[in-house]
This record gives structure tokens, sequence and C-alpha cells, in this order.
């Protein structure tokens, strides 16, 4: 799986973030490199054994604390789906080009696509937003002048090109059958660069019920059912509410987007047997990170001891 036909989308993050990634804690699982998963090679097994094998590697050596029908079933799945595939082909390719060949997985050109959206820039260490490759600080401007409350943050690629285009279908156009795609790639994400064997619960950002009803549904949990499926995180979906409705954040600037989100989410029951212990809080995409700040600030409220943060797409950085 690693060699020359794979993609850089994932090999490259994986290279650049754990370099970033700070010990914290008891646990440090980045201390050597040959805990770092392969990339993602976008074949339809493939995937599938991508997450397989970071479950492996990741595991003690005192056997796997999940028990033995974690990976009996992890393997059984990616056999499930290439036996379907094999003797029940589907003709849909590609669910964002529409390419032939990769049936429900993003294809290798969308993911070189997409990959290529980070040339010339590095992910924040903290907040993995993305800022001009230049020598020199690790952390961006933002960050080093107010810490943000989370442990670290990180995303598939920039919001931008087809990767952007690819979100608003998925957000705004109802096409739910991009969640289990994109799903994967945060899957694959969180599998390679952050301790998800030591996470209690995936926790989706909400939606408000005004919101939730215009829309029908809500992306990020979407988006976080995926990575219960695949990597066995607990989901806990009412871990946050979204106390308040806010006016939407898209044409709103940094200031105001923090202003407007200030005090809109609050802490469920379901966040009480999580004091205490770490967490992922997953969403779709995050540009300023006002979002996920105010989340965050939420859970720790309550209790949560630390929070990594995943996504699909972070903004692109102006300032160093």
């Amino acid at each position: 799986m690693e060699g020359s036909q794979c993609p850089r989308l994932l090999d490259s993050l994986i290279t650049i973030n754990v370099a970033l990634i700070p010990a914290k804690g008891s646990v440090n699982i980045y201390s050597k490199m040959d805990y770092v998963p392969g990339p993602i090679t976008g074949t339809v097994p493939a995937m599938g054994w991508t997450l397989y094998l970071a479950h492996h590697r990741n595991r003690p050596p005192d056997g796997p604390p999940d028990g033995i029908l974690t990976e009996v079933n992890f393997l059984l799945t990616d056999v499930r789906s290439a036996m379907k595939g094999l003797f029940f082909p589907q003709e849909q390719g590609c669910p964002i080009c529409g390419r032939r060949g990769s049936q429900r997985h993003i294809c290798q050109i969308c993911l070189e696509e997409w990959a290529e959206l980070a040339d010339g820039f590095l992910p924040c260490a903290k907040c993995g937003r993305f800022k001009k490759a230049e020598a020199g600080e690790t952390t961006c401007q933002e960050c080093r002048e107010n810490e943000p409350p989370y442990a670290i943050a990180r995303c598939v690629a920039p919001y931008d090109g087809s990767l952007r285009d690819a979100l608003h279908s998925f957000k705004f156009s109802g096409r739910r059958e991009l969640a289990y795609p994109l799903g994967e790639l945060i899957a694959s994400l969180v599998a390679s660069l952050f301790p998800y064997r030591f996470l209690a619960a995936v926790i989706p950002v909400p939606l408000h019920e005004n919101r939730l009803q215009e829309r029908g549904f809500n992306q990020a949990l979407l988006l976080a059912e995926v990575v219960n499926r695949m990597l066995r995180i607990p989901l806990v979906p009412n871990a946050l509410i979204r106390s308040r409705e806010t006016h939407s954040q898209t044409s709103l600037s940094r200031e105001q987007r923090h202003s407007n989100l200030k005090g809109a989410f609050e802490a469920g029951e379901d966040a009480l047997p999580l004091q205490g212990k770490a967490v992922l809080l997953a969403d779709d995409v995050y540009t300023t990170g006002a979002t996920v700040q105010e989340c965050s600030k939420a859970l720790i409220n309550a209790g949560v001891k630390e929070i990594y943060v995943a996504a699909l797409a972070a903004g692109i950085l102006t300032s160093p």
C-alpha cells in the first residue's frame, strides 16, 4: 500500500503533521514513525485496508484491547465490500467527478487534485489551518496570541477548489451520499494522526433545531457516523447542544464570527460520562475556527479533559 501509486494527500499530511504534533499527557503514539499507517490508495478495498492497518499497527504488543472480534469484523467488512463489488458491480463512478472504476470511493485523480491544494502551505501545528510554507514559527500568529482550547485540530486539505465545491454539494444541495466517501477521509486522517484508540467519543458539531429542520440533516453527524463505524469510536451526538440560533457565518469577519457564536453551545447530559476523558470533535469545515473553539469551551466546562478536532477542510490564513 505504500508504493508509488498512492496519492499524496494523506501521505504528505502524515509526514507534515506527525512532526508537528506535540506529545501530550502520558500517551505518546507519535514517538515512533512506524506507528504511522501508510497513505490511502483510493481503490475499492484499499481504503478499508488502510484503516485496518492503522488499527493493527497502533495496538500494543500484548494484543488488541478491543478484542479479536473487532479486528475480525473489520476484516470481514472489507471482504464483503470487495465481494459485493466483484459480483454486483455498480455503474456509478467517483462520487465527486463521476469517473468510473472507484465506485463509492473518491478516485485517485480527485485525491491528487485535493493534495495539490496544499502545495506551498503548511498546517499550523495547533489549529491545522494552512499558512505559507516559510521558515520560522510552526504555529500561526492567531494561535500564538490566543491559544485555542482544544489539544490539536487537523483537516484533510485547504477549503478551496473542487473540495470546496464537494462540501457545498454535500451541505447545501442535499447530497447525503457524499457522507460515506468524505467520512472515510476523516477516518483515515484520525487513524493516522490522532491517538484514536484512547478517544472516549466522537462528537459532531451540532446544528440548531431550526437549521436542522431547514436542511434536513446535520452534515457533521453524518460524517461522525462514518468515523464511528470505521474506527469504533463511540458516537455521542447529544454531548453538545446548540442552545442558541446564530446568523450564518459565511459573510462575517473573524471577529464577528467569534462574537456571533459566543455562548451558542452547551454540553448535554450525555457529556457527563466523558468527564476526565479525551474526545474527538468532528465537523465538515472550519475557516476561522470560531465554531470548534466554542464547542471545545463548552465541553471543557463540562469536564472533558482533552479535545481533538478533525474536519475535511480548513481555511487558509492570510497572516503568518
